[in-house]
């Protein structure tokens, strides 16, 4: 409940947009007749499933193996794509930006967003993350960032690409903001998430 008041003070201090929609579309509402109406006559439309990186395990394995209907765009005005997926309501949004910072994730959408990465990167580098503080020591050239709000969870996949994290000297964290820029952005609805085992503990 505190988690859900705090995120509610940011975004009204902050002036910003909720972190379930993106263009009038909301998670878990929207339709797609509404996503067309929207956004116009999608580049596909099809039956498939789709994927969420790095945090799949999260989400109920209906993700991998149903198939949904989706939309895709592209060259919706700052994104290169854009798909979108349906179970009569929107569950999912993946944004490919043409250019963006992920210093900007937290200032849009007012919620702390998290740094993690793959499993490989956390074995040749298992000091890099704090025990105690969960505090990140430096980038790798790719990296996640995931943040929970009340209605879904978003993770961005950042592209570290400097000269010196190409040349394998990582970006050190100097706790001011995030290096590189955002390869994709995922808003997933909750709805989805893998809640086996939670009946045990009730």
């Amino acid at each position: 409940m505190k988690s859900l008041l705090l995120i509610i003070v940011l975004a009204a201090a902050t002036g910003a947009q909720s972190p379930d929609r993106w263009k009038g579309l909301v998670i878990d509402e929207s339709t797609p007749e509404n996503t067309i109406a929207i956004l116009g006559k999608p580049e596909a439309d099809k039956t498939d499933s789709f994927r969420v990186y790095k945090i799949e395990d999260w989400f109920t394995k209906s993700i991998r193996e149903k198939k949904w209907r989706r939309l895709e765009y592209k060259n919706v005005e700052g994104f290169d794509k854009v798909i979108l997926a349906f179970d009569t309501k929107l569950v999912f949004i993946e944004l490919n930006p043409k250019k963006l910072d992920p210093d900007v994730l937290e200032n849009a959408y007012g919620v702390p967003f998290t740094a993690t990465f793959d499993k490989f990167e956390r074995a040749l580098n298992p000091g890099n993350v704090g025990r105690d503080s969960g505090r990140v020591q430096s980038y790798p050239v790719f990296y996640y960032l995931y943040a929970k709000a009340p209605k879904s969870i978003l993770l961005a996949g950042v592209g570290n690409s400097s000269i010196g994290s190409l040349l394998g000297a990582k970006a050190i964290n100097d706790d001011v903001g995030y290096p590189g820029k955002v390869a994709y952005l995922q808003i997933i609805s909750r709805t989805l998430e893998n809640r086996d085992g939670i009946e045990t503990l009730k």
